[in-house]
């Protein structure tokens, strides 16, 4: 999964500007990630990693994993915590997945 504006990292030497690096990687504090109401225990992604995607300018990238006990839906929506703040829950920028 691909994100912005995810704050601060610590590894990889940034400069602004410039496309982030692949040694050392720059990673994010640590990311809650939800498919669906945050409430539900069963609505938390496991998230393996997150950072600034190597070669890119300014985008995240979260690698993850649906675990077997999901909710499933069409159009869950996507909500993102970090550092105990949350990601925009309405307006038309809230992303939403779908869920098998």
């Amino acid at each position: 999964m691909f994100a912005t504006g995810l704050g601060p990292v610590k590894g990889g030497r940034m400069v602004s500007g410039n496309p982030s690096p692949s040694s050392p990687l720059a990673v994010t504090d640590p990311v809650e990630l939800f498919f669906g109401d945050p409430r539900i225990q069963q609505a938390e992604i496991i998230v393996d990693w997150s950072g600034l995607t190597p070669g890119f300018i300014g985008v995240y990238q979260l690698n993850i994993r649906v675990p077997g006990e999901h909710i499933r839906g069409e159009a869950l929506p996507v909500t993102l915590r970090v550092g105990g703040v949350e990601s925009q829950k309405a307006g038309p920028a809230v992303p939403i997945v779908a869920v098998d």
